[in-house]
C-alpha cells in the first residue's frame, strides 16, 4: 500500500515537473518601447508636376508611361477640332463686329454733317424771320411814300390852278358871259380834287406810321417757329448722333467679346497640347470609371480638371499617405520613419516626416471605408534604385520612444473584466499576478505597476484560473 502511494506521488511529481519545463517563460527587463503607427503610402516624387486635362474630350496621343521627358516635350494631345470651329467662328464674329464698328463710325460721321446742315438751314430761316420782322418795324414803302406826297404835290397844283379858275369863271358869270353850270363846274372839279387831296393824306399817314399790329404779330409767330425748328434741329441732331454712338459703342462690345472668345479658344487649343515644363519620368494619371480607378490612356474620354499625367524626378523620392484624422494629432514634423515596399519586402529605408497638410479631405481608407484624412509626405535620408513612383509602400511611423521602462510581451497579457493580469513563475509555480498596462507597440506592452525587474513572466500561460496560486 505504501508502495503504491509512493508511485503515485512520484507521478504527479514527474507531470508536474514536465509541465514547468513546458513552459515559455521571459525575464522582465529595463529597456526601450518604440510606440509607432503603421499606415499605407505611395512611392512619389519631392519634384512633381502634374499635368490636367484642359477641357472635356478625346486624348489623341500619349506617350508611354515611364518615358523620360526633356522640358516642352509634347506628352500628350487632345482632339481640338470642335475649339477650332468655335474659333473659326469667333473670328468671323469678330470681323463682322470690326465691319459693324467702321460703319457705325462712318454712319455718326454722316449724322453729325446732316445735323450741323439742318441747325445752319434752320439759324438762317430764323435770321430771315427776324429781317423780316426788323424790316416791318423800323423800314417804310419808299415808292409809295413817293406816289402819294407827288400825287399830294400836283393836286395841290391842280387846286390852285381850279381854284384861280373858279373865282374867273365867277366873275364871267357875273359879267353874264356863263352860264351857272359852266360856272358850278370849275368849283366841282376843285371839290373832287380835295377829296382826292384827303384820301392820299390819309394814305401817306398810314404809310408813315408802318404796318398794322396784325402783321406785325404775325411775323413775330414766324420768328418763333423758326427759332424752335434750330431747337428741334438740335435736340434731333443729338438723338441722332447717340443712336450712332450706341452703334458704334455696341460693336465696339461685339469686338470685345469676341475677342475674349477667340483668346479663349486659342488658349484652349494649345493647352489642347500638353507639354512637359520640366524634365521627368513620366507616370499615368487616374479616373473613376464606376468605382474603379484606373490609368488615363490614349483614346479615351477624359473630363476637364482630372490628372492626366505626372512628371516625377526619381532622384528625390517621397513617401505620401493619408492620415486618419483620429490618428494625425499623434503625427508630428520631424518624427522618424521605417518604410519597406510591398514589391521588395526585405528592403528596410529611413526617412522622417517633413510635410502634415494643414486641412483634411474625404478619402477612402485602405479597407474602402470614407474618412476624413490628413495628407502626410515622408522624406527618405537617401533614394534607392529599386523606387518607383506610384509602388505601394508600408510605413511605420515612430509616435513615442520611451527607454528605461518595464515592458512584457502582449501575447502574455490576460484580460478578466477590466483588470489585466499576467503569470509569472515562482519557485517553480504560476502565479496570477495583477498588473497595470499602459501604451503598446503591438508586440509589447508598457507595464505601470506590478511587475519589477527580474520577475519571470510564462509567455504560454494556463488557462484563467488554472494557476497554482493567485499573487
Amino acid at each position: 500500500m505504501k508502495r503504491g502511494a509512493a508511485l503515485i506521488l512520484c507521478l504527479l511529481c514527474a507531470c508536474q515537473a514536465q509541465t514547468t519545463r513546458e513552459w515559455q517563460t521571459l525575464t522582465v527587463q529595463s529597456g526601450a518601447l518604440d510606440l509607432s503607427l503603421h499606415e499605407s503610402g505611395e512611392v512619389v516624387s519631392q519634384s512633381e508636376t502634374s499635368l490636367r486635362i484642359p477641357f472635356d474630350g478625346k486624348m489623341t496621343q500619349l506617350l508611354p508611361e515611364g518615358t523620360v521627358v526633356k522640358k516642352n516635350q509634347v506628352i500628350a494631345r487632345m482632339d481640338t477640332s470642335s475649339q477650332q470651329t468655335e474659333l473659326d467662328n469667333a473670328r468671323f464674329s469678330w470681323d463682322e463686329a470690326r465691319f459693324d464698328q467702321d460703319l457705325a463710325a462712318l454712319n455718326r460721321q454722316i449724322r453729325i454733317e446732316q445735323t450741323q446742315n439742318t441747325q445752319e438751314q434752320a439759324r438762317f430761316k430764323a435770321r430771315l424771320e427776324e429781317l423780316k420782322l426788323l424790316k416791318l418795324k423800323t423800314e417804310r414803302d419808299p415808292v409809295a411814300l413817293t406816289r402819294v406826297r407827288e400825287g399830294l404835290k400836283a393836286l395841290a397844283q391842280r387846286q390852285e390852278i381850279l381854284s384861280l379858275e373858279a373865282r374867273e369863271r365867277k366873275r364871267l358869270f357875273e359879267l353874264g358871259y356863263l352860264s351857272r353850270e359852266e360856272r358850278d363846274q370849275a368849283q366841282l372839279q376843285l371839290e373832287e380834287s380835295q377829296k382826292e387831296q384827303k384820301r392820299l393824306e390819309a394814305e401817306l399817314l398810314v404809310l408813315q406810321q408802318g404796318p398794322r399790329p396784325q402783321e406785325i404779330q404775325k411775323q413775330k409767330v414766324q420768328l418763333e417757329k423758326a427759332r424752335a425748328a434750330i431747337k428741334l434741329a438740335d435736340r434731333e441732331g443729338k438723338v441722332q448722333v447717340r443712336v450712332a454712338e450706341v452703334m458704334k459703342r455696341s460693336a465696339e462690345s461685339r469686338i470685345k467679346t469676341y475677342h475674349n472668345r477667340m483668346n479663349y479658344y486659342q488658349d484652349l487649343i494649345r493647352r489642347g497640347q500638353l507639354t512637359a515644363p520640366l524634365p521627368g519620368t513620366l507616370v499615368y494619371g487616374k479616373m473613376r470609371v464606376g468605382q474603379d480607378m484606373i490609368p488615363v490612356k490614349a483614346g479615351d474620354s477624359v473630363k476637364e480638371g482630372i490628372e492626366a499625367v505626372r512628371l516625377v524626378d526619381l532622384q528625390q523620392p517621397l513617401i505620401r499617405l493619408t492620415l486618419n484624422e483620429i490618428d494625425a494629432p499623434q503625427v508630428q514634423l520631424g518624427q522618424k520613419v521605417k518604410v519597406s515596399l510591398d514589391a521588395w519586402p526585405e528592403l528596410v529605408l529611413k526617412g522622417e516626416v517633413t510635410r502634415l497638410l494643414p486641412i483634411a479631405r474625404q478619402t477612402l481608407s485602405n479597407d474602402a471605408l470614407e474618412i476624413q484624412g490628413i495628407t502626410c509626405e515622408i522624406r527618405l535620408e537617401k533614394p534607392d534604385p529599386h523606387l518607383r513612383p506610384g509602388m505601394t509602400a508600408q510605413v511605420d511611423i515612430q509616435i513615442q520612444a520611451m527607454k528605461g521602462v518595464l515592458t512584457v510581451p502582449t501575447q502574455a497579457l490576460q484580460q478578466s473584466k477590466s483588470e489585466s493580469f499576467v503569470w509569472v513563475l515562482e519557485a517553480g509555480k504560476a502565479q496570477k499576478r495583477k498588473i497595470k498596462t499602459g501604451k503598446s507597440d503591438a508586440l509589447n506592452t508598457l507595464v505601470r505597476e506590478g511587475l519589477k525587474a527580474g520577475d519571470t513572466v510564462i509567455l504560454n500561460p494556463p488557462p484563467s484560473g488554472r494557476g497554482d496560486s493567485d499573487a
